[in-house]
């Protein structure tokens, strides 16, 4: 059955929110949701104005669509009667695309924890019932893979005692601070500084009494230097 001039006008009008005003016609503007393909109901828009003697630059630019896209729909209906949407072959996905953005999240929080907690906040966060498979796939995809933290050894006293043995270090007191600074001998170099009374009195390699009766007698006495410390050439 032939259709006619009006009644392909009619459907396109109702189809696409075209109503009549006075002598012209206005194009209600409706937001068409973002997707790599057109749905059936934007196919069937198409194929109205091509009933309609419209041509591919007019229902290009009416309906801004790509004019290859216009063209792939009426060559397709022109073919096989049909320009609907086919199912896919295979079962579609269980994560979309706010699932995912969801699970990346969930996994940046806590690198280190277990997949198990991971399924468990990502459930509660999406309200999507996966399973563990799914999960460790979807986080292998994303390039996220199992970590764990860095072996602390285990250091006694002793042991920490041991280490200390072979580092040398002395107090200065630098020329624009009052607080004193513990360095090494190949740090003096980088410091204009006063060596306290305590530093000297332990240069000098005096114990007991004697290193008291130096500190007392260096304490009011602070030199000032700029080369190595004392005893460490």
């Amino acid at each position: 059955m032939q259709m006619t001039i009006s009644a392909v006008l009619r459907y396109v009008m109702d189809s696409a929110g075209i109503y009549r005003v006075g002598n012209s016609m206005a194009l209600v503007a409706c937001k068409m949701p973002r997707s790599s393909e057109l749905s059936d109901f934007e196919k069937g828009i198409i194929i109205g104005y091509h009933k309609c003697g419209r041509s591919l630059r007019d229902i290009s630019s009416d309906l801004k669509y790509p004019k290859s896209t216009v063209a792939y729909v009426i060559k397709k209906w022109k073919v096989s009667d049909d320009c609907r949407n086919v199912p896919r072959v295979g079962r579609p996905t269980k994560l979309g695309d706010r699932d995912r953005r969801v699970l990346t999240r969930e996994i940046r929080k806590n690198r280190t924890q277990p997949m198990a907690l991971i399924r468990e906040e990502f459930q509660q966060a999406s309200g999507s019932i996966v399973s563990m498979n799914t999960i460790r796939k979807e986080a292998h995809l994303h390039g996220f893979h199992g970590r764990a933290a860095a072996h602390k050894p285990l250091i006694t006293k002793s042991n920490r005692a041991a280490r200390n043995l072979n580092r040398i270090y002395s107090t200065i007191i630098p020329l624009n601070s009052i607080m004193p600074l513990q360095i090494r001998p190949e740090q003096t170099r980088k410091f204009r500084y006063t060596l306290s009374a305590k530093s000297i009195g332990a240069s000098l390699n005096v114990g007991g009494r004697e290193k008291e009766r130096g500190f007392r007698s260096l304490a009011s006495d602070r030199q000032e230097f700029s080369g190595p410390l004392p005893g460490f050439r």
